[in-house]
């Protein structure tokens, strides 16, 4: 029922506060990651049962489901859990009349199957779903009979040895919870360990791509520079050797016309001093007189 009708009424007050009935074998059903449904049913093993307390007179209720875990590491052993479902937490109640799942089946076998309350009571229970008027009781709060798998009592209890015997038990309970909790708290611890490595090594990974990117702009520039060196550097050579091809051409020619120069006055010496002496050819031989 997930909507109720303006026109309910309160429970009548002759109705009787309910006491909390014998856990029932139960089947926890819940759709997978996949959208396929998933069981967790009863067993010889790990027993899984449920439970409802109503109070009609103070308007609370309270269902429970019990689970029996078997822990393998670090230490084996057994342990109950125990899940409460607040009645403002319920959003419709409804009766499946489809055929029953395999786990479903397997309660056949017991001799207790169903939570047995009176029409009036259930009645009650169904418009104080709808008009969200139901809350939790105190029993949710109350550690007392949880990992027992007994229902709470306040009404005094056996013998002392009885008394011992359930110190013993939630002793023995509040170790495996402990052991739960540390187990927990490893895994948790463990998965931040790998996070956190997983993040240095991103961060690793990305300042040495960084880096590797910036070396190879640097030697990009170097060789941008050396390669303007050389070009510089060439170009000074061709200025260089083309001034002093230019140097030895002009010293070339004045060379040439100092040589020129200097022959001319020579030869006019020479043909000053023939043209002012006698020559006299005797026997092959030249005498020069003066």
């Amino acid at each position: 029922m997930a909507t109720s009708p303006p026109s309910l009424v309160d429970a009548p007050e002759t109705v009787t506060p309910v006491t909390p009935v014998d856990p029932v074998a139960a089947v926890v059903e819940w759709a997978g990651q996949d959208g396929q449904p998933s069981y967790l049913s009863d067993a010889s093993s790990n027993p899984v049962t449920f439970t409802v307390d109503l109070d009609c007179s103070s308007k609370t209720a309270l269902l429970k489901i019990r689970i029996q875990l078997e822990i393998r590491k670090p230490v084996a052993g057994k342990t109950s859990l125990c899940l409460y479902i607040p009645p403002e937490r319920v959003h419709s109640a409804a009766l499946d009349s489809s055929e029953l799942s395999t786990e479903s089946k397997r309660l056949k076998g017991h001799k207790l199957v169903c939570v047995r309350l009176e029409l009036a009571q259930l009645d009650w229970l169904c418009k104080s779903l709808c008009r969200r008027e139901l809350s939790s009781g105190g029993s949710a709060t109350d550690g007392g009979g949880v990992y027992e798998g007994q229902n709470e009592s306040k009404t005094a209890s056996g013998s002392k040895k009885r008394k011992l015997s359930n110190f013993a038990t939630e002793g023995v309970e509040i170790g495996c919870i402990e052991r739960i909790c540390s187990k927990i708290l490893t895994e948790q611890l463990g998965r931040m360990e790998t996070r956190m490595k997983e993040w240095v090594d991103q961060r690793l990974t990305e300042q040495e791509k960084k880096y590797e990117d910036r070396l190879d702009k640097l030697e990009d520039q170097i060789q941008d520079i050396e390669s303007h060196v050389d070009d510089r550097v060439w170009l000074e050579v061709d200025d260089l050797r083309t001034g002093i091809q230019d140097d030895f051409d002009q010293l070339r020619s004045e060379t040439e016309d100092f040589i020129r120069e200097e022959n001319r006055s020579a030869v006019d010496v020479i043909r000053k001093q023939l043209s002012e002496s006698d020559v006299n050819i005797v026997g092959g031989r030249a005498a020069l007189l003066n």
